[in-house]
């Protein structure tokens, strides 16, 4: 009887909920690109930091000299010179998590090993704005399963 009723209506379309669908749902491409976006530029071009928010480095007197002045000493390591690991960076959906990932080898060095793994995550200040992006696609995702206007 319950059932029959808006009531019941609606609890039959609450078992459609997926958890697993709105979050594949909510990291779609764009918020893929969006977390790349976070730890390319944000983070390691603007600031030069790993996912704790430590500086990964600064360069040298001699790599000034060595450049021809492109990277000036005391400035903060990007790790974009050639843009090659940046190119490589990827975000992997699993069905409760993502993974961000890369090659990490550069000519002879493998900057994960040289500066960490941390140089591919998330600051607790970007992880947030990644949070916020998910909770708003699970309203979206619930609401339009729900029929909620």
């Amino acid at each position: 009887m319950l059932m029959k009723t808006a009531l019941g209506q609606k609890l039959l379309k609450a078992k459609l909920l997926s958890d697993s669908v709105a979050w594949f749902d909510a990291i779609d491409g764009r918020l893929r690109s969006k977390i790349l976006d976070l730890i390319q530029n944000k983070q390691l071009v603007e600031r030069g930091i790993n996912e704790d928010g430590n500086e990964i480095g600064q360069y040298s007197l001699a790599t000034e000299f060595i450049s021809g002045g492109k990277k000036k000493f005391g400035d903060h390591y990007t790790l974009k010179d050639s843009g090659a690991f940046f190119n490589s960076m990827f975000v992997v959906v699993l069905s409760d998590s993502f993974i961000i990932d890369g090659d990490g080898n550069k000519g002879e060095d493998d900057l994960f090993v040289k500066f960490g793994d941390g140089i591919i995550g998330l600051t607790d200040e970007n992880m947030e704005i990644v949070k916020e992006e998910v909770r708003k696609k699970y309203i979206i995702y619930a609401r339009r399963i729900l029929q909620i206007n």
